[in-house]
């Protein structure tokens, strides 16, 4: 685990696909974070619309850029953004989603007292404009304080068992949190660390 003077050092991942309208939101909630150790890894999919110009132009260097090049799968581009996350800890954020204020400090106060390797959080939702009539501007909001250590063997096997959901287990998405550690344990033994089961999917 590293541990920079001012707390651990986290990368929060934005794996984007021409979605700079929504993308320049999610970087300012990421940019307001009351924190200091931390980047924002911008993954682009080669995206065709002003996604690069944009973000350059918040000249922030808080923020890193990175493309894949060429089009690949949402897979693909993901793997691609954590192949640039060495040390620390990471979260990966969808480019139509929002961390929320003093979020970082809450988790660096979290793995400090517990030392645990990976972190979830029940979260929070809204619909952008765009969905479904019925969903949008719904905003849903956990009432829950407080955390619960889990054994994750245990875990583990009651998703394999069908007795919980696998959204129990920690993630990386919207909420997640993981030790760059865990996930070089992770890769020794799968290479990749993410794998779709659907072959050249196009997104994000």
């Amino acid at each position: 685990m590293n541990k920079l003077k001012n707390g651990i050092f986290f990368t929060i991942v934005i794996p984007t696909r021409e979605r700079s309208d929504t993308l320049m939101h999610a970087i300012k909630t990421a940019l307001s974070q009351d924190y200091e150790n931390f980047r924002v890894l911008v993954s682009d999919n080669a995206s065709q619309d002003q996604t690069k110009e944009k973000v350059e132009a918040l000249k922030d260097p808080r923020i890193h850029y990175i493309n894949t090049g060429q089009r690949v799968s949402m897979s693909e581009n993901w793997e691609f953004a954590l192949n640039h996350v060495s040390d620390g800890w990471l979260t990966v954020l969808g480019d139509d989603d929002g961390i929320l204020p003093g979020t970082l400090k809450l988790v660096n106060q979290l793995i400090e007292e517990t030392g645990v390797k990976a972190i979830r959080s029940n979260g929070c939702s809204y619909s952008w404009p765009g969905t479904s009539a019925a969903y949008y501007g719904n905003i849903s909001i956990s009432a829950h304080r407080g955390y619960e250590i889990r054994k994750s063997k245990q875990f583990l096997q009651r998703v394999m068992d069908g007795k919980i959901s696998y959204t129990e287990l920690p993630v990386l998405y919207n909420g997640g949190f993981v030790s760059t550690d865990l996930i070089g344990m992770a890769k020794k033994v799968t290479v990749k660390l993410f794998h779709s089961m659907t072959p050249r999917a196009v997104q994000f």
